[in-house]
Formats: structure tokens, C-alpha cells, sequence
């Protein structure tokens, strides 16, 4: 029996070798008991345990001689032991090129004819199935297939199982398939190219069926991914992603769960035959997170964003909706604030998050910003036709319409970032305070760049803010109402935190409260130590201030560290509205002076300097008042040391109608230049002399002359409480029984003022 099957092996491997074509005959006689096999063209590699056979126009037939199958090309690789031994075609490759199944065979009596084998390439139209692993099961009333490991058409495969109908030309299947982020690109299964970075694990079973005929096709599949990863391009994690998903041709609906930062996310996910995806969830976000707190903007609390991701081939966009009912927004401005529990629908969309902008919008604000910081922002309706028209691709532009803007809300930051990306501010508001004035609508424009300005139209407010590259600040003002109680207003009003100011400040047609102010113009120096208002010039029916008599520009200054004060200048005061009395608690209509002195402490006036020439009109001194900013600034005249010591007058105010003088101020005393003469109904007095300064520097000595022309004979003791504390340095000394006889007529009485300014020595010399 041996030596039998040894001599046919042995016949079988020289057919093989010389007759592929009988060869063929003889395995169509031997193993294939039911259907023959017929052909145009065959070749051989003349392998003996691995033949392979290229064949073209191969047609099998049954026993009918009915034509059940043809292939146009193909090649294959016989597997003779296994075929032999287990009677069935076994081929370890298969290679086939365009297969016609005929409709004759249905029906039959034929018996099954079952292939199996490696390495299948087939290719039918348009299908093509490459296998390492397959077999074919061919009867009279359909073929059945199963495929391991391969590819079908570019879509890798773990199985496939076919059926394949001759009488409706259609094939039904099963199929499992497993996908990694390599094998998806290769593919083209999904766009992967809006990620920075992906580790994908997936697994799809399909089950359909496809019409040869129609090319109609019908699919139901079940994606499943495990433990999958993706990082956006700016770096944010999406992790540990599992989901079940079910498909068909023309939509898919799914589950899935995933970690993203600080929190587990779970939703839905749904296609469309767009090969676009859906995916819904619910995001918490810190919203302390989004933005860096300020002094005047602050956000906070732990929001639920419903969220909905749609994918495509070319795009991932994402949309998030909230009613922010956990979110409290604090701002200096009142209208931005939001508490917690007041709902304000948001919708945040991102159009691409490969590129992202994101386009925010609710009842209030409108803003569209780039990756970049690019964009704009807007907080009301006024600008909408504004941001319509005007491009936005070179920094961030801010809109705000307001019902009410306060500027003493705002706080000024120094900021360090040279490079700003902030680019303008437009504001309207309805009602404007700046500087404690109110405006109706106001519109203020701020354009930022080397040299930031701010322009300002209204009824009432108009001008512009310029900052040079310097950091110096020029303010300009006209056609303006500006109510300020005094200069120095502006300076308090400035930020304590800010050490260096640098400012020049110009009024044109300036409305103020009693025409305090028409055309001003001056600079504020501020440092560390010193605080300086230079270069006044000021004209107005009721003040005026300039140059001096040298033409050397007006000033006031101010130094903390040394409690250093000087003042420069020609200062005119027109107080018959009585403006100015909160200056000082002396009533006076008029007062004038051309003045350049320093001294330290406000209070004592120590190393008093400098040059004072004055002129006073219309003086009225209270005996009750205490000493005021006048006073101690004219300590010289100490006019309220006199009236205290009045014992005999009957009005306690003491009225004069004029008071003028000029000092020259030294290092060791002050010089009554241009003698001091003070006016009243009943008399005139003139000072002349000098007084000396003490060792710490405060004037002390007296060494003065004083004339007193009476204009009345009457009321001696009224009078003499007149000369006798007038003087400045008379100290708070009262006079009595200074005249003998009554003066029947006017005439002139001369003084010697000696002693100190707290102990003053009065000699009458006639």
C-alpha cells in the first residue's frame, strides 16, 4: 500500500512539474467529486510540495455541466497532502481577480466544494480581500467564507464571515476589526491631524449586507474604545476614554466615559452619513481659572457647562451652555457684577479647537477671542454696527455701554507687560463721574500703543488724554464743566500706590462752580518725597495766577521727608462771592500777591525765606476764630493774638479795609521792605523794621517802628487795643491808658516795638 501511494505522489510531482494542465484534470477527477474545473491558460512554479498555478478564464461546473462560478485571473498556491488526505482544496494562496457567480448555480443537486487556505488576495470590482487565513464553501444554493486577519478594501480585519447569495447577487457578512492610532491614519478612519498627540484603541463589529448589482449597502456597527487618550494642540489631557457606540450607514448613537483634569465625564455620542459626530457631556469649570483676578474684575464658583462636540473629517468644534447660577463676577462697575443664584444663560462656542476662538455670548456680552488673546469684547448693545465694520486680528479690542460709570470705582494697576496685547477701549455710558462731576452721555475712546490716548466727547466733557512713551501724561480740556473745589482736588484724587506722576494739565473755556476757573494750564510732579504743582497759569474772573514780578513761573510745592513747603508766583484772589473763605477763617473780598518763599512745618513756620509782597482788601477778623492756614502762614501780621485781649471793644469783629506790605525773608531775620500799612474806618498803620529769627530758626526778636494816624477823636481805649496788637509781633499784648488827653483832631503817633513775639516792648516816642 506504501509503495502504491509512494509511485502516485511520486506520478503526481512530475505532472506537476511538466504538466500543470493534466495536472489540474487529475485533481479535478481525484479530489473534486461534484463539479469540474475548465480553463483558457495555466503555468506552474513547479514546486513539488508548494505548487503554485497562474490561470486565466477558470470556470467551474457541476454535474450538470452548468457553469457555477468564473474567475477572470487568478493564482494558487496547492496544499497536495492536506488535500489529499482530508478531501477538501486546500491552497495556502489564493489569488483572484474579477468573479462571476452564475445564477444557474442555484438549485442542483450539486454537493458542497470547500476551500480552505493562506494568503487570499481577491479582488472583484469594487472589493478587494486580502487573508492570511481562509475558506470558501461553494454548494447549489449560496457560497460561505470566512477571512482571518486581513484587510477588506484599506480597512484592516481580525475575521470576516460572508455569505454570498447568487439568486439576489448579494453578499451578507460579519466582521470584527481592530484599530490603533497608526492604523486609523493609514486608514483614513478618522482626522487625527486636530490633536496634538493620540493613543487610540479601537474595536468596530459590523454586520451587512451589499448588493453586487445596486452597489446598495446596508451596515450596522459597534464601536468600542478602550482606555484610549487624546491631548489637544495647547496641551489639554482627555484620558482613560471608554465607549460603545452603534452605527449604521447613515447615523450612530453611543455612550462613553472619560477623565479630563480634575474631573470623570460621562455622555452620548452621535453621527450622521456626513461623517460628522456629536458628542454631549457635562464640564465643571473652575471660573476662578479663566481669567487672573484684579483689583476692579474678579470671577469665581464651580460652573456645570452642558456640552456638545461636533467632529468631522476637517474640524472639531465645541459649544458649552450654562445659566451660570453658580458663578458670582465681581467688578468696581456695578452692571458686571453677578451674584450667585441669578441666572445668566452663556453659550462659549469654539469653531475649531485646533485653531480656537472662542465666541462668548449672553444677555450682556458679546466677545469673540483667538488663541492668541486676538479678538474683541463687548459689554452692552451700543457697538454693535462698531464691531460689525472694524477688524480685530491685531490685539483685543473692548466695547462697553454702561448706564453709569464711575471713574472713583476704578483702580489703576502699574502694569510691566510692554507688549499689551490690549489694543483699544471704546465706553458710553449715560451718566459719567469723573473727578465727583457728572456727565450725561459721555463716550470716551482709548487707543493703546507706544503712546496711549484717550479722546472724550459729550455735551460737557470734551478733550483728550495723551501718555508719551515717557510715561508723561498731558490732559486737554475744552468746552468743559468742571467743578473742582481746589487745584490740589486733583492730586487726591490720584491712586496712593502710584509713586510717580508726571502730568501737565490744560483748560480751555472751562465752566467751573462761580467761574473759579476758565483757561488753566499746569504740571503735577509727583515722586516719593515731593509733590509739585509748576508752571501755573491760571485766568478767571475770580482767580488768576502766573509769573512774578521777575517773570519766574508760578509754583507750589511740597517735600514729606523734609516737611519742606515753597511757593512761587503772582496769585490774585477775587473772593466777593466769598469762594475762597474755606482757604482761610478770614473773611476777605480781594487779595493779591506776588510771592516767592519756603519754609518747613506748617505749623510753626521755621526758616521762613524768600520774598512776600501782598495786598488785602476788605478784611474781617473774628475774636472767636482759632488760628487758621492764614494765620500760621502769616504769622508775621498775627492778627488773632490782638483781638483775643480786646477788653473794651464792643463788636468783636475787626474790619479792615485795606492791608498791603512787602518782606524781604533771610537767613537770620525778616525785612519790612515796603512798610505794611493796614486801613480801617478810624485809623491807618504803618509798620517798618525787621525781626530777627532764633537759633531753630522761627522769627522771635522784634525790632519794629509803627505810625498810627487817627481819623477820629473818640474811643481812646478802642484804639489803643488797635495799635497795641495789630503789629505782628505784638503777641497778644493790650494796651491801656496809652493817651492822656483826648485828641480833639487827626494826627500821628509814633511807636518802638521791642522784646519778643510772645513778650513784645511798646514805647510811645511822641
Amino acid at each position: 500500500m506504501n509503495f502504491i501511494l509512494l509511485i502516485i505522489i511520486s506520478l503526481i510531482y512530475v505532472a506537476i512539474v511538466f504538466k500543470p494542465s493534466e495536472t489540474l484534470k487529475i485533481i479535478d477527477k481525484a479530489l473534486i467529486y461534484n463539479y469540474s474545473v475548465n480553463f483558457k491558460v495555466i503555468d506552474s512554479n513547479k514546486n513539488l510540495f508548494k505548487p503554485y498555478f497562474s490561470a486565466k478564464e477558470i470556470s467551474f461546473q457541476n454535474k450538470k455541466n452548468d457553469e457555477i462560478a468564473y474567475i477572470d485571473k487568478f493564482g494558487i498556491g496547492l496544499n497536495i497532502y492536506e488535500s489529499l488526505t482530508k478531501h477538501h482544496l486546500s491552497l495556502f494562496m489564493l489569488e483572484i481577480d474579477s468573479i462571476r457567480i452564475s445564477e444557474n448555480s442555484a438549485g442542483g443537486d450539486s454537493e458542497p466544494f470547500l476551500i480552505k487556505g493562506k494568503n487570499l488576495n481577491f479582488l472583484n470590482n469594487d472589493l478587494q480581500i486580502k487573508s492570511k487565513n481562509f475558506s470558501v464553501l461553494f454548494n447549489h444554493e449560496n457560497t460561505q467564507a470566512v477571512f482571518h486577519q486581513g484587510v477588506i478594501n484599506s480597512y484592516s480585519f481580525k475575521s470576516i464571515e460572508a455569505l454570498f447569495e447568487a439568486s439576489t447577487d448579494s453578499v451578507y457578512y460579519s466582521s470584527e476589526h481592530s484599530f490603533n492610532s497608526e492604523s486609523l491614519i493609514e486608514s483614513n478612519f478618522f482626522d487625527l491631524g486636530a490633536f496634538k498627540n493620540h493613543d487610540i484603541n479601537l474595536g468596530l463589529s459590523s454586520k451587512g449586507t451589499f448588493n453586487f448589482k445596486t452597489k446598495e449597502s446596508r451596515r450596522l456597527d459597534r464601536l468600542k474604545f478602550k482606555n484610549s487618550k487624546i491631548v489637544n494642540k495647547s496641551g489639554y489631557v482627555v484620558d482613560k476614554i471608554n465607549a460603545t457606540i452603534f452605527g449604521n450607514k447613515n447615523s450612530l448613537y453611543g455612550l462613553f466615559q472619560s477623565h479630563i483634569p480634575n474631573q470623570i465625564i460621562k455622555g452620548s455620542i452621535e453621527g450622521n452619513n456626513n461623517e460628522t459626530f456629536k458628542i454631549r457631556t457635562d464640564i465643571l469649570i473652575d471660573m476662578g481659572t479663566l481669567i487672573d483676578p484684579s483689583s476692579y474684575f474678579d470671577i469665581n464658583g464651580n460652573e456645570i457647562f452642558r456640552t456638545v462636540m461636533n467632529i468631522s473629517q476637517e474640524n472639531t468644534s465645541i459649544k458649552l451652555l450654562s445659566k451660570l447660577t453658580n458663578t458670582e463676577i465681581y467688578s468696581t462697575i456695578n452692571e458686571i457684577k453677578k451674584d450667585k443664584n441669578e441666572i445668566l444663560e452663556t453659550e462659549i462656542f469654539i469653531e475649531n479647537i485646533s485653531n480656537p476662538t472662542y465666541k462668548i455670548k449672553n444677555k450682556n456680552i458679546e466677545a469673540s477671542i483667538d488663541s492668541k488673546g486676538y479678538g474683541f469684547f463687548s459689554f452692552g448693545s451700543a457697538f454693535k454696527e462698531v464691531i460689525k465694520k472694524n477688524q480685530h486680528d491685531s490685539g483685543l479690542y473692548i466695547y462697553i455701554d454702561l448706564n453709569e460709570f464711575d471713574t472713583n470705582n476704578i483702580i489703576l494697576e502699574n502694569s510691566s507687560d510692554d507688549n499689551s496685547l490690549l489694543k483699544s477701549i471704546k465706553l458710553k455710558s449715560k451718566k459719567f463721574i469723573f473727578l465727583d462731576n457728572t456727565y450725561f452721555n459721555q463716550s470716551i475712546d482709548i487707543t493703546f500703543g507706544d503712546e496711549p490716548i484717550i479722546i472724550m466727547k459729550g455735551d460737557d466733557l470734551n478733550g483728550s488724554v495723551k501718555i508719551d512713551r515717557t510715561n508723561f501724561i498731558k490732559i486737554d480740556l475744552k468746552n468743559t464743566k468742571f467743578y473742582l473745589e481746589e487745584i490740589g482736588s486733583f492730586e487726591s484724587s490720584l491712586p496712593n500706590d502710584i509713586s510717580n506722576i508726571n502730568l501737565r494739565f490744560i483748560g480751555k473755556n472751562i465752566q467751573t462752580k462761580n467761574n473759579f476757573i476758565q483757561d488753566i494750564d499746569f504740571y503735577l510732579l509727583r515722586n516719593k518725597n515731593v509733590i509739585t504743582l509748576d508752571n501755573i497759569n491760571i485766568n478767571s474772573t475770580r482767580l488768576e495766577v502766573g509769573p512774578n514780578f521777575d517773570n519766574q513761573k508760578a509754583y507750589i510745592s511740597y517735600n514729606n521727608n523734609l516737611d519742606l513747603y515753597k511757593i512761587k508766583g503772582k496769585y490774585k484772589l477775587d473772593n466777593s462771592s466769598g469762594y475762597f473763605s474755606a482757604l482761610s477763617k478770614y473773611n476777605f473780598n480781594f487779595f493779591e500777591t506776588d510771592i516767592n518763599i519756603q519754609w518747613n512745618s506748617l505749623n510753626s513756620l521755621v526758616n521762613l525765606e524768600g520774598k512776600f509782597d501782598f495786598l488785602i482788601k476788605d478784611l474781617n477778623i473774628d475774636s472767636d476764630i482759632s488760628e487758621s492756614t492764614f494765620l500760621r502762614t502769616l504769622r508775621i501780621l498775627n492778627l488773632n493774638a490782638i483781638i483775643e485781649g480786646l477788653d473794651d471793644v464792643s463788636d468783636d469783629i475787626l474790619q479792615i479795609n485795606r492791608a498791603s506790605g512787602k518782606f524781604i525773608l533771610g537767613k537770620n531775620r525778616a525785612l519790612i521792605k515796603s512798610p505794611i500799612a493796614l486801613e480801617t474806618d478810624e485809623a491807618s498803620l504803618k509798620w517798618n523794621g525787621e525781626v530777627l529769627k532764633n537759633q531753630k530758626g522761627e522769627l522771635d526778636k522784634l525790632n519794629l517802628d509803627l505810625s498810627l494816624r487817627l481819623k477820629i477823636s473818640e474811643n481812646i481805649p478802642w484804639y489803643a487795643a488797635i495799635f497795641g496788637g495789630i503789629p505782628a509781633v505784638a503777641g497778644g499784648m493790650v494796651f491801656e491808658n496809652l493817651f492822656e488827653d483826648a485828641i480833639q483832631d487827626i494826627s500821628t503817633i509814633n511807636f518802638k516795638v521791642q522784646g519778643t513775639i510772645n513778650e513784645p516792648d511798646i514805647e510811645r516816642l511822641n
